[in-house]
This record gives C-alpha cells, sequence and structure tokens, in this order.
C-alpha cells in the first residue's frame, strides 16, 4: 500500500459473462486502491456515436467504446494512467498463440477436395475444409479474405463494380511477411508478427484514441523497451505450460494476486455485441445500415442488410457486423469525395 493510495478504474457490465469488475475489486482490495467503476449501462448509443465521431480514422474493435468510457471516468481523477497493453503480445496470452501450423497437416482427402474445387466439382462452402497448414491459420485469423464462395469471402460484401480492385488475396499481407520473417508459423513467429501488426495497429492505437479523445495519457510498462529485449530473447516457448500461455506473467500473479484472479479462463475486454445491438443500440445500428447505398456504395448494401438481419434473430458474424456500422457511421461525419 501506499500513502496517498493508488487510483484503480474498471468497468461493470450487467451480463455475468462480459464482467470482470469482482475480480479488478478484489486486486483493489488487495492493495488498497482507491477504486472506481464505471457502470456499462452508460455505454448506450449516444456514447457509442460520440466515442466513433473521436476517431481519425474507422477502427472496429469493439473495445474501445468501454476504453473510451472508461477514459473520461479516468480523467476526471487523473491525468495520467498505466495500461496492461502488451502483455497478451509479449509474453503469449491468447490461445491463438497455440495454434501453429503444424496442428492443421495436410492430408490426401484436403488435396483431393482443393483439385475438385478447382474444378468446380465441389461447393464451394467446403473451402475452409480443404485448408492445411498456414492457408488454415490464416482463415481462422480473418473474417474477410479470398475465400471464394464461402462464408468469409470479402466479395460477398462489395459492389461487383469493384471487386477486381479488392485485392482480397492480400487480405493480412504485412502478417504474412512478418510472420515468415520470423521462422514461419511457429509460437515465436505468431507472437512477433502480432507484436507489429495487431498490437501497433489495433490495440495500441485503440487505446491512444480513447484516451486522448479526453485528454488523459496512459503509458505502457510492459511494453518499456528494457523488457521488450529481455523478453524477445527468450525462446517463445517459456510463455507456454500446460495452463496455457503466459508461464511468467501467471506465476508472479500466484504471488501477488488473489486466488480468484489468476485461477481462471482468460477474458477479454470488450462489449456485449448481441445484446447492445437487440437493444440500446439497435435503432442507431439501423439507421447506419439504411445509409449504405449513400454513404459507401462500393459495398453491397443489400449484403450488409442482409447481415444485420442476421444479428437482429441471433445469427450470424456479429462482430463482422459491428465492422461495417462502425465505417458507416464514421463515413457519415468523414464523407469520403468522388
Amino acid at each position: 500500500m501506499v500513502d496517498p493510495p493508488l487510483k484503480t478504474f474498471s468497468v461493470r457490465f450487467a451480463e455475468a459473462g462480459f464482467d470482470e469488475s469482482p475480480h479488478a475489486r478484489a486486486v483493489a482490495e488487495r492493495y488498497g486502491t482507491e477504486h472506481h467503476v464505471l457502470d456499462a449501462p452508460e455505454l448506450d448509443a449516444d456514447t457509442l456515436a460520440a466515442a466513433l465521431t473521436d476517431l481519425d480514422q474507422p477502427l472496429a474493435d469493439p473495445a474501445y467504446i468501454p476504453t473510451w468510457a472508461l477514459s473520461r471516468l479516468t480523467r476526471q481523477h487523473v491525468t495520467v494512467a498505466l495500461s496492461g497493453d502488451g502483455g497478451d503480445e509479449l509474453f503469449g496470452g491468447y490461445p491463438r498463440f497455440l495454434d501453429g501450423a503444424d496442428r492443421f497437416p495436410d492430408s490426401v482427402g484436403k488435396r483431393l477436395l482443393r483439385v475438385l474445387l478447382r474444378r468446380g466439382l465441389a461447393p464451394a462452402s467446403l473451402r475452409r475444409r480443404a485448408l492445411a497448414g498456414a492457408e488454415l491459420l490464416l482463415y481462422r485469423r480473418v473474417e474477410l479474405g479470398d475465400y471464394a464462395g464461402s462464408r468469409k469471402d470479402l466479395r460477398r460484401y462489395l459492389a461487383p463494380a469493384i471487386v477486381s480492385a479488392s485485392r482480397p488475396q492480400a487480405t493480412l499481407e504485412l502478417w504474412r511477411t512478418l510472420a515468415e520473417r520470423h521462422g514461419g508459423y511457429d509460437r515465436g513467429a505468431l507472437l512477433r508478427a502480432d507484436l507489429w501488426t495487431y498490437l501497433s495497429e489495433n490495440c495500441l492505437t485503440k487505446t491512444d484514441r480513447a484516451s486522448m479523445a479526453h485528454g488523459l495519457e496512459v503509458r505502457v510498462p510492459l511494453l518499456a523497451n528494457a523488457l521488450q529485449d529481455r523478453m524477445l530473447r527468450l525462446p517463445a516457448g517459456v510463455h507456454f505450460d500446460a495452463g496455457g500461455g503466459k508461464a511468467l506473467l501467471r506465476a508472479l500473479a500466484r504471488r501477488h494476486l488473489p486466488e480468484t484472479v489468476w485461477n481462471r479462463e482468460k477474458h477479454g475486454f470488450s462489449v456485449p455485441l448481441r445484446a447492445n445491438f437487440a437493444g440500446p443500440w439497435r435503432e442507431w445500428g439501423e439507421a447506419q445500415v439504411a445509409a449504405a447505398k449513400i454513404r459507401a456504395p462500393w459495398l453491397d448494401a443489400a449484403a450488409i442488410a442482409a447481415l444485420w438481419q442476421e444479428a437482429q434473430q441471433g445469427k450470424g458474424n456479429v462482430r463482422l457486423m459491428y465492422t461495417f456500422v462502425v465505417l458507416l457511421a464514421w463515413l457519415e461525419t468523414h464523407p469520403l469525395e468522388g
């Protein structure tokens, strides 16, 4: 404990599957911090719209919204805060790091199916079953790409006139290049590829934009140069044990945190999209979808509307739906010329 006590901040969701506030409070109580909690019901459509207006480019990570609201609360008390960004990428925290290419071996059946697909003798919906190795690894990581006829086909959501210019084959091109540069598609390569793509282009961007919208400076001690240099020299295997990834951090957590905090499944910081689209964000979302033809003529408005209807019925890819409505909302205040 310190005097005066540290100030800590967290979000409380009504949905049990998203709420980590009891665990945050347990840590606060262990160290005697001055703890502040933001109730997620405040994340209504007006909050969502205001948060998106503060973006200088579209960002489709749902965690941006609670991060934006939490930054607003935090700025009422402090001007500088610490974030745990980088812990998953540097210490192997994501379950996907267990999915090396060697977990998806090729087979005679897959090769035969690929031949049938090329000749048009098998339905395109079977494309995923024909993939192996790095190609299946890539498929599992993306929402849309070069998968003609499948549910992840980028072309499904584009106006026919621009399909040829969309380059779906370049999906995750930089990530693939980095992974291959670091030795292929094993754990070490996956960790490093994410450091320079997902972490830098998504996670750090999200925290930076959300916090600076309120004049809050957020620092990331887990990405200190000395710590990065030390961790990147270690073989990737030290981060994994029978319990999964983050072996080093979990060992520290056992020494310093309550068991209820470290002895549980990994939990991401996000929002209940399906519940929000059916509830407080519904009218707002419908307005974005209805404007698709005007704001984004390069999109297939009918396909976007169908995806929205699926989301309303509790089906379909709700994360992909969020991506489209964020893009459409951003285009309302940042219209593209020509």
